[in-house]
């Protein structure tokens, strides 16, 4: 079963750095982008978090929802 995190990015992410995303909600705020997640299993989590790291993004937060 899938589990809901959410993910605070440093900054606004553009259109196609959300599309390597999917499936997502997203929020903006001031000065971060938050990201709604659903993440089936600790692999899949570890890939989100070095998907961040290649594409340059600054995970400000990470939690888990449910």
């Amino acid at each position: 079963m899938d589990e809901t995190y959410e993910f605070w990015i440093k900054g606004e992410m553009t259109p196609d750095l959300l599309d390597s995303f999917r499936p997502v909600k997203v929020e903006h705020a001031f000065d971060h982008t938050t990201l709604l997640l659903p993440v089936r299993d600790e692999p899949e989590l570890f890939g989100v978090v070095a998907r961040c790291e290649v594409l340059g993004l600054k995970i400000l937060r990470m939690e888990k929802l449910s």
